[in-house]
């Protein structure tokens, strides 16, 4: 190795490490055959030897007879399949298929041995080129499950055995749903340690690949005694990771220094009850013992063939952090242990001089890929771009750079979808640094809508909720009608004009019994069923024709982890729409209506509310079910607002579970309250002076208003925002704010001149108090988003 790859040191001292660059790549270094593999040059692929339909894989590499873990493996349920990938000096065939007891009642299993492998390097020229004798033959076995279509891939080690007492732990991390996390509130460290957050008390241990210049940094780890667990829990979509690594009991996955210095075996705790996320700047090692590696990161399984086996998967995942920075849907997830390594003799010294890299050149690599800026928009062209940088550093050799074009190729043959990376106007609305990383309670926004609605009023909203809604504050759900000829296409234009967002999703309404009308009404229906899509505490109901006017804080939406509701309160003129929904609310609900909600967003309810009420109202009447009775209600005379009966069932039965304020209207004294309402709300039961107080809002309703209506509204609470805090605007473009403000003392925090009767607290003696407070609160905070001139520039 040539020491201008190090900084020169006395003698005693000995070399650092600096990843220098010493040489230059060129494409003439490559070895590539017979040219690159092509679409146009492509075999027929190797088929399985049985039809089988598995979605999920585990892939591991031996050279031993059937371990513990390999037989576990063989015993998972029927949608996982398991692929062995022998080398040269491993077990024929026979042998090991009649040592693991394999018949034709167990089709699930496939053993690779070298004859199989060279039948599949006829297609492939990553596998023709990768060495034998090497620990990344395990990615054969990738390609393989991925081949055959491999939905995500359990990289296992043959020393490492699943807890199943309990059924197959994995399945927690392979549906679409919600799972608990904790992630540091902030940090500014360039690595973390996850396994200190699942230690026992007196515990000290880091994982194999953790640089050993931060072993006792404080910064990185947390220890729940130390006094810097800073960490946030919170609720977060499968779908938005794409690396589960599991840590492992009894013998854990550590470097050599720690098993020649501390005690084992040992034992991780589950005190924490929720699994760790690894920031999306932060690095953090995980290896190819016990990681799930979902199928939207297919793209970073290649491990490395020019180092060795205890350096290539630690490599791996520090390029794998790195290029997925700018994507989304792949993040880290570090879970408690889900299985025990039970582990054969090794000789200490002999790994100890295998992990050499990890000792002496971590360090630089993490400062080098921190820095690293890509010139590339595509991900594939990133991922060769960055391995010639680590060539031409020195961290891996020629050999790699060659197999991992071929590893590319060979994914575009099977016509992997590659992840897109994150726009710039993406990458500033979204940056974890821009808003506070407040506890939010685990909340959904829930979004029902036919085609018609969201063509005329989704984009709108969607422009308000890029600018002024918190990354992690909680996730947007779609709820369309399954038989719907245009769900299709509403999924797709959905899933696309939401990529800013943390994570989205479509969630379809079947037809019942009772009811199977699609469209208006059948979308009201369904918000009472919420509780049916989501894991989620609390779902906050917006319209299509909503629109956010104000950056969103937690205080605004929750009061010490209640809900806040903002009712609104006036009489009406005779014989217009909203007198018969009072009558509405009232007879379904057994009680007077209080209020209106119809005029702030989100609507938050508790999930578990919904329910309730459901059944409330089903035995008030006696109807056979909600459905049913829901049809009673859109048969009778005049409206009904699906708000109004949530809002008001929750004031008489749970009011104490949200915190409450009434927005009386002014300027319609001349009018009376219809029937079914309240002639004073001051009078009712329950109320107090504190609830006529104001407080902001941050949505208001576009009520079908033109687009120029709108665009007027964004525009006034875009410059509103501008005013009264510190935000950024990335580029040259500067609105002019004059027509917007000028002359205005309160925006739609208070005032909503968009709907036809304008919904105005201005009048409050309160009001001044209520923006000053707000202002002062969110300023003491300090954490205000940088927009992109570009989505200025399209509300303006």
């Amino acid at each position: 190795m040539s020491h201008g790859d190090f900084n020169t040191a006395a003698a005693s001292t000995g070399y650092v490490f600096k990843g220098s660059r010493v040489r230059t790549f060129t494409s003439g270094s490559l070895k590539t055959n017979k040219g690159t593999d092509s679409l146009e040059s492509l075999r027929i692929l190797p088929k399985l030897p049985r039809k089988v339909t598995c979605r999920f894989w585990s892939v591991v590499t031996t050279i031993f007879e059937p371990s513990a873990a390999v037989r576990d493996q063989t015993k998972l349920e029927s949608d996982w399949c398991l692929v062995i990938v022998a080398d040269l000096n491993s077990q024929s065939k026979h042998h090991y298929e009649g040592q693991l007891g394999l018949n034709h009642s167990q089709p699930l299993v496939f053993y690779l041995d070298p004859d199989d492998q060279e039948e599949i390097a006829r297609t492939f020229k990553v596998v023709q080129n990768t060495p034998w004798n090497s620990f990344a033959r395990k990615n054969v076995g990738y390609l393989y499950a991925f081949m055959h279509g491999a939905e995500a891939i359990w990289d296992f080690d043959d020393n490492n055995c699943l807890f199943t007492p309990y059924g197959n732990p994995l399945q927690a991390y392979l549906d679409n749903h919600d799972v608990e996390v904790i992630e540091p509130q902030s940090s500014e460290a360039l690595v973390l340690n996850p396994y200190s957050v699942f230690v026992t008390q007196g515990s000290f241990v880091w994982p194999r690949g953790f640089p050993l210049t931060e072993i006792k940094n404080r910064n990185v780890s947390f220890d729940p005694r130390n006094g810097n667990a800073q960490l946030r829990r919170f609720k977060i979509s499968i779908s938005d990771i794409g690396i589960v690594q599991s840590l492992a009991n009894h013998y854990p996955d550590v470097d050599e220094v720690f098993r020649m210095t501390q005690s084992l075996p040992l034992s991780f705790g589950t005190d924490s009850k929720a699994d760790f996320l690894l920031p999306k700047m932060a690095f953090s090692p995980f290896n190819a013992k016990s990681t799930l590696i979902r199928l939207s990161s297919f793209w970073m399984i290649y491990l490395p063939v020019t180092v060795s086996g205890r350096v290539s998967d630690i490599w791996r995942s520090y390029i794998a952090e790195t290029l997925a920075r700018d994507l989304k849907g792949q993040r880290v997830l570090y879970t408690a242990p889900l299985v025990k390594q039970v582990r054969t003799f090794h000789n200490y010294v002999a790994n100890f001089q295998a992990e050499l890299d990890l000792y002496v050149k971590t360090t630089s690599l993490l400062e080098l890929l921190r820095d690293w800026k890509p010139s590339s928009d595509k991900l594939s062209d990133r991922i060769l771009e960055l391995y010639v940088e680590l060539y031409e550093r020195d961290y891996i050799q020629i050999k790699d750079v060659e197999l991992i074009h071929h590893w590319v190729e060979a994914l575009k043959q099977l016509k992997y979808k590659f992840p897109e990376i994150m726009t710039k106007e993406s990458e500033l609305l979204q940056s974890e640094k821009k808003f506070c990383p407040k506890n939010w309670p685990h909340l959904e926004l829930f979004l029902p809508s036919d085609y018609e609605h969201f063509k005329r009023e989704m984009k709108t909203f969607i422009k308000t909720l890029k600018l002024f809604w918190p990354p992690g504050a909680g996730n947007l759900v779609l709820l369309a009608d399954s038989e719907s000829a245009d769900v299709a296409n509403m999924t797709k234009e959905f899933m696309s004009i939401t990529k800013f967002l943390n994570s989205s999703r479509v969630a379809l309404n079947e037809p019942t019994p009772y009811y199977n009308n699609q469209g208006h009404d059948r979308q009201q229906l369904i918000m009472f069923w919420a509780d049916n899509f989501t894991s989620a505490e609390f779902v906050g109901f917006v319209d299509t024709d909503t629109l956010f006017t104000t950056i969103v804080d937690v205080e605004d939406i929750f009061l010490d982890g209640r809900p806040r509701i903002i009712g609104f309160y006036r009489k009406e003129k005779e014989g217009t729409f909203w007198t018969s929904v009072s009558e509405s609310t009232n007879w379904i609900v057994g009680e007077i209506e209080v209020m209106k909600c119809m005029s702030y967003f989100p609507v938050v309810v508790k999930t578990d509310h919904l329910r309730e009420m459901r059944s409330y109202f089903v035995t008030l009447h006696g109807s056979k079910s909600f459905d049913q009775l829901f049809l009673k209600l859109i048969k009778r005379p005049g409206g009904y607002s699906q708000f109004n009966i949530m809002c008001n069932y929750l004031w008489f039965f749970k009011r104490n579970e949200y915190d409450w304020h009434i927005h009386e209207s002014s300027g319609t004294s001349k009018w009376t309250a219809p029937r079914g309402r309240v002639e004073n709300p001051h009078t009712v039961e329950g109320a107090t002076p504190e609830m006529f107080v104001p407080i902001p809002r941050v949505a208001i309703h576009g009520y079908k208003r033109s687009s120029q209506w709108q665009n007027r509204a964004m525009r006034t609470s875009v410059c509103f925002a501008l005013q009264d805090y510190s935000i950024d605007i990335a580029g040259d473009f500067k609105p002019n704010c004059t027509p917007y403000v000028q002359g205005k003392s309160y925006h739609p925090l208070f005032f909503n001149d968009f709907e036809p009767i304008p919904t105005d607290w201005t009048w409050h003696p309160h009001v001044t108090k209520a923006d000053e407070e707000r202002k002062e609160r969110m300023k003491s905070a300090g954490c205000f988003p940088r927009w992109s001139d570009k989505v200025v520039r399209d509300i303006f």
